[in-house]
């Protein structure tokens, strides 16, 4: 009889399956990836399955959070019908989906609390930190945990694994029991962590962290000192062990801002968009569409400024509710996690954190629990769950396959996958093959210029002048600072100029020489298109000619 007590009060103390995942999450490349969304969705339903068949119902909660969470994922949905990317926009909704999710596994009676899940933030953040600086050590693994020479943890992006670093140094700075060896060993890891992480911002709110704890604990001496004198000792020996990274902190204006100005141009191309496109661009709509309305060089996937991106993917009535519902978790929380939440927003403004879910889990965790709470039933909470289980299987299945490199399998299954179609265009060398796979883009993605490219290519083997014209018009004009694309552009036109030459038509040939010139103009306006932030990144286009185009000097002197 005691036996089976004790059995009983094991499986009891057994953690919790959202515990679970919430402390597994920043393992699992801070579940960045589609995919890795699909997974963790699926398991948070399981979640929610268990509690339904518990409880007998599902509770909503309803509140600011979980609307916004909601309105954010559904938004890109629903932007399928005018998304940049239409076959990519579903993809955004299930990469977004654990966040309403979580909310609502949060709100079931049996779930642990938000507080009891964010004291678990120190140690894994120190764990991670601990195991990724000696997985660093093997040579095969360096680059997996770290980004040049910055730590990067198993988010593999330094920046948002400093975050996570800090969020646990604010966690621990509020704990009200005393601290032990753990803490302190704890504590001085994570500082160690930012420290190689090299991201200025964290390191800068970890100033001003340590400052307002240096100002405002009076009680405990060790825990008012402890963070200022670790946080001098780590600024001294990054300055004596390593001066270059040390500058990296230093050089946060003039010379050394160049991080900051690029971030800067960024967000000066993104807001015409915001403006201009109220609904959203979708999902990865700014990756796509950036080539034609950049001011100066750079490729990025996102816009570095969470508040900008959601703007930039679904809109402006998500953004207000993401906004009312930060404001309102400010006003109604305990100042300690008014702390934590100020923290996070602050980052936020600088870099892509929320494209990361298992840091999107813990902002979800930090608003204490308010609103409404609401009990649907049994066949309700059936067809959704079963809708949003197959949804999940369904695009996630075709976003591992795309991660997985069978890119071939991922189109059969979803041929609105554009990554795997954009990966299976540039394996094609017969023209039929390029103008269907080309064409298979455009049907969902019109701002793709490696398919024009590939349909330019195509016209010109049909002998299509003007085809091949108009589709490298628009090549060039979604990649205006591509000088291959100018060049390919003039190898078309001199093979085709040739061609019409030998057939004695001087108005093609004539065409295909006033077009040559056009190019070379377009080349000279791309350089001159670009804005004063533009010519301060360091990155810049080269538009000048190769040696081997060198008779083109001819024609420039005509323009």
């Amino acid at each position: 009889m005691a036996k089976t007590k004790k059995k009983k009060q094991n499986r009891k103390e057994l953690p919790d399956l959202l515990t679970v995942l919430f402390v597994l999450a920043p393992f699992c490349l801070g579940v960045f990836y589609e995919a890795l969304s699909a997974l963790l969705a699926l398991l948070l339903l399981i979640r929610l399955t268990v509690s339904f068949r518990k409880n007998g119902t599902l509770t909503i909660r309803f509140s600011l959070p979980l609307l916004a969470a909601a309105v954010i994922a559904g938004g890109f949905l629903i932007s399928t019908f005018w998304a940049v990317d239409r076959g990519m926009a579903p993809l955004g909704f299930v990469k977004f989906l654990p966040l309403p999710l979580f909310l609502l596994c949060l709100a079931q009676p049996d779930a642990p609390s938000g507080e009891r899940l964010l004291r678990t933030v120190p140690g894994s953040a120190a764990v991670m930190t601990v195991v990724s600086f000696l997985l660093g050590q093997i040579p095969s693994l360096y680059d997996v945990v770290f980004e040049g020479r910055r730590l990067a943890g198993f988010f593999q992006y330094s920046n948002s694994f400093a975050l996570f670093l800090l969020l646990g140094v604010l966690i621990l700075l509020q704990a009200e029991k005393t601290w032990k060896t753990r803490e302190i060993l704890c504590l001085l890891i994570l500082f160690a962590g930012i420290a190689f992480s090299g991201s200025r911002t964290t390191m800068l709110l970890l100033g001003a962290a340590v400052l307002g704890n240096l100002v405002l604990q009076k009680k405990d001496r060790l825990r008012r000192f402890l963070p200022a004198g670790t946080l001098a000792l780590t600024v001294l020996l990054g300055v004596l062990g390593d001066p270059e990274s040390a500058g990296r902190f230093l050089r946060l204006f003039g010379d050394g801002a160049e991080t900051f100005t690029t971030r800067l141009l960024f967000w000066h191309d993104a807001l015409p968009l915001i403006l201009t496109h109220p609904f959203g661009l979708g999902y990865l709509g700014w990756y796509f569409l950036q080539g034609s309305v950049q001011t100066g060089v750079y490729s990025t996937m996102f816009v570095h400024n969470e508040y900008l991106q959601i703007l930039l993917d679904v809109g402006w009535l998500p953004f207000l509710l993401t906004a009312a519902a930060a404001v309102s978790c400010l006003i109604r929380s305990g100042w300690k996690r008014r702390i934590l939440l100020a923290f996070f927003l602050l980052h936020c403004a600088m870099d892509f954190d929320l494209q990361f879910m298992a840091l999107g889990l813990i902002l979800a965790a930090i608003p204490e629990p308010e609103g409404r709470e609401f009990k649907i039933g049994k066949f309700a909470a059936a067809v959704c769950c079963l809708l949003l289980t197959a949804c999940c299987l369904y695009f996630g299945t075709a976003a591992a396959l795309q991660r997985l490199g069978t890119h071939r399998a991922a189109v059969t299954l979803y041929p609105g996958e554009t990554l795997s179609q954009i990966e299976l265009l540039k394996e094609e060398n017969t023209p039929d093959g390029m103008e269907s796979r080309a064409d298979a883009i455009l049907r969902s993605n019109r701002t793709v210029s490696l398919a024009w490219s590939a349909k330019a290519r195509t016209a010109a083997a049909r002998g299509d002048l003007d085809g091949m014209m108009f589709a490298k018009r628009e090549a060039i004009r979604l990649a205006r600072f591509d000088r291959t694309e100018y060049l390919d552009y003039i190898d078309l036109l001199a093979e085709a100029q040739e061609a019409w030459t030998a057939r004695s038509d001087t108005a093609k040939a004539a065409q295909c020489d006033s077009e040559m010139r056009a190019v070379l103009r377009s080349m000279e306006e791309a350089e001159a298109s670009l804005s004063g932030l533009g010519r301060s990144v360091p990155q810049q286009p080269d538009m000048s000619l190769l040696p081997e185009y060198a008779w083109l000097e001819e024609l420039r002197e005509k323009n």
